[in-house]
């Protein structure tokens, strides 16, 4: 059993004495705590148990009766000695001064007249689990764990709980436990933070903290304590990349040169450089576009939720949100992203079309279909263009899901199976299958695209509604 009593107002009470007595009526006690108010005081009175009854009397000729639910009950006092009765044996706390910051006192009595530092008698399951984990735990004033999380019995009634990390601010809080009940509870704690100051030369170059886009230069924010990896890129120029360290309250100020690339480099928007391949008269990526903006540097929206992603914006995504797939196998556009007159593609560099597409798969394999000569189109209806120029198409490896079936790569195209994002949201193939869009568009519901597979060496050509997420692989105008 736990009754606990504390006085919230005025936030110092000054307690002058306590007093504990057996009463002639078997199993009663009483704790009598002459105070000095200097104002009303709010009394609040806790019980894990019901039925118990609370009798407060208000002085010499207001006495008034409180039948326990296990709840809270709040009485006015008036400023004169306060005496409360308890209709059974156990522990009750008397606290004097306000929750929040801790009471100026804190008391314990137990029937036997002894001090116990002990809030009920009642053990309750206690769980805390904290953001960041690995934190210091204080329990009433007490270090109870060295690492969060914490789960274990504790006696129940009111508790103080403090939680704590390095380069981070402190938590301090008062919680409740009832007696038996589980508890459960989750804290995030805040980093401390310093202040950066970014300016590049060329203004205006994308500026990236651990792969997250935070804006184009100049740039100034203020960023949580720790070490980072610092990358400013650009159109047009090599990518710097450096490591900086971030303490509490200190700023930070940086001033960076990026220095041009040559004219033959294949580079987008956010800098990031990209190998080529020669096919027959055609100059291609030889890997996925990666870029987050427009050539112009506009960003491209990142849509993230299931239901968001059925968009006619220009949008792009990384598989399942994860930026080590988008680094493994490059962004998914959907095809207004394709559309759109910004260029998505690097300086020089463009989206090649359906034809642009079939001379490819023509040179790989001569006797791939043709879509303008039907009579050579393999598998015509069935989305089949070549039996063969799959296989030559795909990495040998590449996080490709076995047996990748016919995979040579003899074209040096270099095909990884970043999979796509579906229409309704969610994402599929990622191991098994590789799809790219064409500029070229079918309807106004669909556009043409190329997909190369595990299971086959196979090349395929089909349509699929513009909000589907794909890869892009660019090429040379």
């Amino acid at each position: 059993m736990a009754i606990e009593v504390f006085v919230l107002n005025p936030a110092y009470a000054q307690l002058n004495e306590f007093e504990i007595s057996k009463l002639p009526t078997p199993n009663e006690t009483i704790v009598q705590a002459n105070t000095q108010f200097s104002d009303n005081a709010l009394l609040l009175i806790y019980s894990d148990l019901d039925g118990l009854q609370f009798r407060s009397s208000m002085g010499a000729i207001n006495k008034q009766t409180y039948n326990s639910r296990a709840g809270r009950y709040e009485v006015l006092c008036n400023p004169v000695k306060q005496i409360i009765f308890v209709a059974s044996s156990g522990f009750m706390e008397v606290r004097v001064g306000t929750i929040n910051p801790e009471p100026k006192a804190v008391f314990y009595f137990k029937v036997e007249k002894k001090i116990e530092t002990l809030s009920g008698s009642t053990p309750t399951p206690l769980s805390i689990f904290t953001e960041p984990s690995n934190c210091e735990l204080w329990l009433n004033g007490i270090k109870t764990a060295e690492s969060t999380p914490f789960e274990s019995e504790v006696n129940s009634g009111l508790a103080t709980i403090r939680i704590q990390k390095q380069n981070h601010h402190p938590l301090d809080t008062s919680v409740y436990l009832n007696s038996g009940e589980k508890a459960v509870f989750r804290f995030a704690l805040n980093k401390h933070k310093g202040f950066i100051e970014i300016e590049t030369n060329p203004v205006g170059s994308s500026i990236y903290i651990d792969d997250e886009y935070m804006g184009i230069s100049p740039f100034s924010d203020s960023i949580e304590v720790g070490s980072y990896q610092l990358k400013i890129n650009t159109r047009q120029h090599i990518p710097l990349v450096q490591t900086i360290e971030i303490q509490k309250g200190k700023s930070y100020e940086f001033n960076l040169s990026l220095r041009e690339t040559k004219s033959k480099d294949c580079i987008d928007a956010d800098g990031n450089k990209y190998k080529t391949v020669t096919i027959g008269n055609q100059q291609w990526m030889a890997e996925n576009l990666k870029t987050q903006r427009f050539s112009n540097g506009d960003p491209i929206l990142e849509i993230k939720n299931d239901y968001e992603w059925d968009s006619k914006e220009p949008v792009r995504c990384q598989y399942e949100n994860n930026k080590r797939m988008a680094k493994k196998y490059g962004e998914l556009y959907n095809w207004y992203v394709v559309n759109d007159e910004r260029n998505v593609c690097p300086s020089g560099w463009k989206i090649p079309s359906d034809r642009e597409w079939t001379e490819l798969a023509v040179h790989i394999d001569h006797r791939a279909g043709r879509p303008d000569e039907s009579i050579n189109y393999l598998g015509h209806g069935s989305g089949l263009q070549s039996a063969t120029a799959g296989g030559k198409m795909k990495r040998i490896s590449g996080g490709w899901d076995k047996p990748n079936i016919d995979a040579t790569n003899d074209s040096k195209f270099s095909a990884v199976p970043g999979g796509c994002r579906h229409f309704r949201g969610y994402f599929e193939s990622e191991g098994t299958g590789a799809y790219w869009w064409t500029a070229t568009p079918v309807d106004e519901v669909e556009a043409w695209n190329r997909s190369v597979h595990s299971e086959s060496g196979e090349l395929f050509r089909k349509a699929f509604d513009k909000e589907y997420g794909l890869s892009i692989r660019c090429i040379k105008e």
